[in-house]
């Protein structure tokens, strides 16, 4: 999901410009979301598995 909405109307180089910046800042959110829920103190490493999309819950495990 993305952190704001992409209008994809004009020339395809500015929304596909647009959408590739809201992309990785929407990445950027949730990675940032897990490292903190990594350094929870009452971390649960099955919660945070089912709670963040895979690609994430394995940047948590080797970074963790």
């Amino acid at each position: 999901m993305l952190d704001e909405p992409v209008n994809a109307s004009g020339g395809v180089e500015i929304w596909l410009g647009d959408l590739l910046r809201v992309s990785k800042k929407s990445v950027h959110s949730v990675i940032r979301a897990a490292a903190v829920a990594i350094d929870d103190p009452q971390f649960k490493l099955i919660e945070f598995e089912n709670t963040f999309a895979s690609q994430i819950g394995l940047l948590g495990i080797q970074v963790g």
